[in-house]
């Protein structure tokens, strides 16, 4: 989930990439290029899971961002230089913004 996430970067000082996708817990800016380590969210604009304890149906959430062309950059650009830029403009990316190539 999303708070185990936060929490988990917040705990190893990690910095939360903006512009964010949704509320970030903390978020220094976007001033760019980033460095690693860093968390960088990206929506792709599906419902939430359902409360309660049960397993969510199954959406492709976490793999769907891996195919647009703006996170596609971001992840070559990363490995190349250790650089995080965004590609997806002034907005985070989403599924309406993902990104030209």
């Amino acid at each position: 989930p999303n708070t185990s996430t936060y929490l988990r970067a917040r705990r190893r000082g990690l910095s939360v990439w903006a512009p964010p996708a949704t509320a970030p817990v903390h978020s220094p800016g976007a001033d760019a290029p980033w460095s690693a380590p860093l968390l960088v969210q990206f929506d792709p604009e599906l419902p939430a899971p359902p409360a309660g304890n049960r397993p969510a149906p199954v959406t492709e959430a976490h793999k769907i961002p891996r195919t647009w062309d703006g996170t596609q950059q971001q992840t070559a650009r990363f490995l190349a230089t250790g650089e995080v830029l965004s590609f997806c403009g002034e907005a985070p990316c989403t599924a309406s913004n993902p990104g030209s190539p």
